[in-house]
């Protein structure tokens, strides 16, 4: 076909052409089309604070499969589920609603804070000392002592 014969039947979306598409793919782009309105739904019925974090990922045997990004908000969608099936019965009948969540990336996973070392003031630690110096029990005033040396360089 040469570049003429494009021009004069025009240009198509990739839309109208899926929509007539036939066999496996017709059925990929109709189940596509369910999702697409179960994710409308969602975006009425859930909060948008929710909303943010979830989207609607498989519809199928009347088991709706919901994603979340993360375990904490898998957990509020699960509180949430009878809710939704509730609220969803008009996209197609729900037997239930499963909710998946995002496993978390290494990267995500945060690195525990370092601690440093605690360091007291020349003031502080001289102050220390002069206490452990009332303290009549050995133990305790040894340990007073030993916070006293973590004084500043």
């Amino acid at each position: 076909m040469s570049d003429d014969d494009t021009r004069r039947r025009g240009a198509r979306s990739v839309r109208s052409l899926l929509a007539e598409s036939t066999g496996g793919l017709a059925e990929l782009v109709a189940a596509a089309g369910r999702l697409e309105q179960v994710d409308a739904a969602l975006a009425e019925v859930l909060d948008p604070a929710v909303r943010a974090h979830v989207r609607a990922i498989g519809l199928d045997g009347g088991i709706l499969t919901l994603l979340a990004d993360s375990p904490a908000w898998a957990t509020r969608l699960r509180f949430l589920a009878p809710m939704l099936r509730e609220e969803l019965a008009g996209v197609g009948p729900l037997e239930r609603v499963a909710i998946v969540a995002r496993p978390v990336s290494p990267e995500r996973v945060l690195e525990p804070p370092v601690r440093q070392a605690a360091s007291l003031s020349e003031e502080t630690a001289t102050l220390l000392e002069s206490i452990a110096d009332g303290i009549a029990d050995s133990a305790l005033s040894e340990s007073v002592r030993r916070v006293a040396r973590h004084r500043r360089p």
